[in-house]
């Protein structure tokens, strides 16, 4: 056990009692002379001290707060430290180790209070856990738990109690996402939301695809019908062209060339008119399958995207989950993410 520290006042008390040649007696008095604090501290401290070595702390401790109460002496504080040493109140200790060498700059004894401070930090356990978030958008809102976060320390990390946390950032353009992350005394962990800070800036995604696609769509149909139906017209219409051939090829011929050479000449046109009627009925048949093909897949493609943007956009919505790596004293990264 380290010596407790004596204060000038157990030997000032010894000095006060010590008889000289020349001392007088007091006169007599009706009232006794009032306590002045530092006496009272003295024999605080003096009660203290023995409680002290008695291995009674807790009661030592008392006297010397009380002795310091009445009179504030540096040499207090080493005592007060030492009492809650040995409670195994390191975080008192140490305060009090600290504030005693603050208030004693010229204390002989600094290396060795010094010294008990670095045990007591090495051996003190954490009441905190930390957490940095990284790639953090200019301007969002941190919240924990649904309350928004004080402002982080020097070092950008937050300080919190040990517990579970949902962590949720929100972008200035209303874009947010969530982590959830369990946080042990001494531990860390460190978010990453480069994520959500590429789309920190964009408008949020309305859909706006959709109206677009299913128009598309809607054309593709439409033109493709019309192929259909003109394809159906094109069919009939090479029947009706071989029908005038067949016809052509039964009808005789009037022996009269003047009445000959007219028959040819209506059934070249009739011939020409079915042939035209055929040939242009199969070019707009291939046309509207060509037209509404590229229109239904020129829907599907802008239905497909728009499918994943709003899939994206539920995703900063639901947010991701996180798991803590725990390393004692150490950093755990929370990764995640939802899919």
């Amino acid at each position: 056990m380290i010596a407790m520290r004596f204060s000038p006042w157990a030997l000032a008390a010894v000095m006060l009692c010590a008889p000289t040649a020349q001392a007088q007696p007091p006169a007599a008095s009706d009232s006794p002379a009032p306590e002045t604090p530092q006496a009272r501290a003295a024999a605080l401290y003096k009660e203290g001290a023995r409680l002290f070595k008695e291995g009674k702390f807790r009661e030592a401790s008392e006297r010397f707060e009380a002795a310091y109460v009445a009179d504030p002496s540096p040499i207090l504080l080493y005592n007060l430290a030492r009492a809650a040493e040995e409670l195994g109140d390191g975080d008192k200790a140490m305060f009090n180790y600290r504030t005693y060498l603050a208030s004693y700059p010229a204390a002989e004894d600094r290396a060795e209070v010094e010294r008990r401070i670095r045990v007591l930090e090495k051996f003190s356990k954490p009441k905190t856990a930390s957490i940095g978030l990284l790639q953090v958008p200019e301007g969002a809102v941190v919240n924990f738990n649904g309350q928004a976060a004080a402002p982080p320390g020097p070092d950008g990390r937050y300080t919190l109690t040990p517990g579970k946390y949902m962590v949720v950032v929100t972008a200035p353009n209303g874009r947010s996402e969530q982590r959830d992350v369990s946080l042990q005394a001494g531990e860390s962990a460190q978010l990453d939301f480069s994520a959500l800070k590429a789309a920190a800036f964009e408008a949020p995604y309305n859909g706006q695809l959709r109206p677009w696609g299913w128009a598309a769509v809607g054309t593709g149909a439409a033109v493709t019908v019309a192929g259909i139906v003109f394809g159906v017209k094109a069919q009939g219409a090479v029947e009706d062209f071989n029908a005038v051939r067949r016809e052509i090829a039964r009808t005789p011929r009037p022996a009269d060339p003047v009445a000959r050479a007219s028959q040819e000449v209506a059934f070249a046109r009739k011939l020409s008119a079915a042939r035209d009627d055929a040939e242009s009925s199969a070019a707009w048949a291939n046309v509207g399958y060509a037209v509404g093909g590229a229109s239904l897949l020129a829907g599907a493609v802008l239905l497909i995207v728009d499918a994943t943007r709003a899939s994206d956009a539920a995703t900063f919505e639901k947010g991701t989950s996180t798991a803590l790596i725990p390393l004692p004293r150490g950093f755990g990264v929370g990764l995640g993410g939802a899919f």
